[in-house]
């Protein structure tokens, strides 16, 4: 039985973000980066713990997508995985997420 993908509102809004600034200033890059992103995150679908534990936070697993960090939990007990964020790598992803920790 597969995995459920849930996400977040703060990773949709994180999503909505990505693609606007991508839409506006690299749009040659947004298909790429769409088709990157979804054929990763469908792949936890089947195969959810294929992607390393966050060192940082280690709440989290992540995703590598180019610049991107796809950063989400795997709920064994309803088979679900929650997208919690999508991070430039070059933000300071370690304050924002100790925010959403708290």
């Amino acid at each position: 039985m597969d995995y459920r993908i849930r996400y977040l509102p703060v990773s949709r809004q994180n999503l909505d973000d990505i693609l606007k600034y991508f839409s506006g200033f690299y749009p040659g890059t947004l298909l790429r980066f769409v088709m990157d992103q979804r054929q990763c995150i469908d792949n936890l679908r089947t195969q959810p713990l294929m992607y390393s534990v966050y060192a940082d936070f280690p709440v989290y697993r992540h995703i590598p997508v180019g610049d991107y960090i796809v950063f989400y939990v795997v709920n064994e007990s309803n088979r679900t995985v929650e997208i919690h964020r999508i991070l430039n790598g070059k933000q300071n992803v370690q304050s924002i997420l100790d925010k959403d920790i708290v």
